[in-house]
């Protein structure tokens, strides 16, 4: 029952902190094959929800998880006192714009998508071209979920093949499968 309540908008927020720590340097790579299943898990249970719901799912979820991977930005800015105003902004406004995009993502998929037997196939597509196109607008590629891999030299090795983005979309395809 805990999934139906008012509890499950803090466990997606949940969710994308504890993803963050599938990045660099701690590299938890397992933590991709538990969390996006259990998203998957999360939205199928409420899939007969409206899309304004699931794009406050999805915003939340990559809420946690920019504002627990990109803390590192704000360090950066003890250093001239005059920046130091811009702190507020890498902490709450990034993560917030760059969550927005995610939010749509889950709103599409949503809007447009059946949970049949596609479902992670089009979770996968919708979710890796939510992040080419987050990368394209805003310029900032930092913190995709292929960035797991890093640590894996035998599977970045495909990188000058298919490139970044491609490696995305399998990545959250694999994390997604189980």
């Amino acid at each position: 029952e805990i999934f139906k309540s008012k509890l499950k908008y803090f466990l997606f927020l949940l969710l994308g902190f504890f993803l963050s720590l599938s990045l660099p340097p701690y590299n938890y790579i397992v933590l991709g094959f538990i969390i996006f299943p259990f998203i998957l898990y999360l939205l199928k249970l409420n899939e007969q929800r409206n899309p304004r719901t699931f794009f406050i799912y999805g915003f939340l979820f990559s809420f946690g998880y920019f504002i627990s991977s990109l803390y590192w930005i704000s360090y950066s800015l003890n250093f001239d006192p005059e920046v130091a105003i811009l702190k507020p902004f890498a902490i709450l406004v990034l993560p917030f714009a760059l969550s927005v995009f995610y939010g749509l993502g889950f709103f599409i998929f949503r809007s447009y998508f059946k949970f049949n037997f596609f479902f992670v196939l089009n979770f996968s597509i919708l979710i890796a071209l939510t992040e080419y196109i987050r990368s394209f607008i805003t310029g900032f590629s930092w913190n995709l979920f292929v960035y797991a891999l890093s640590e894996q030299l035998a599977s970045i090795q495909i990188l000058s093949i298919i490139g970044t983005f491609s490696l995305n979309f399998f990545a959250i395809f694999i994390f997604s499968f189980p």
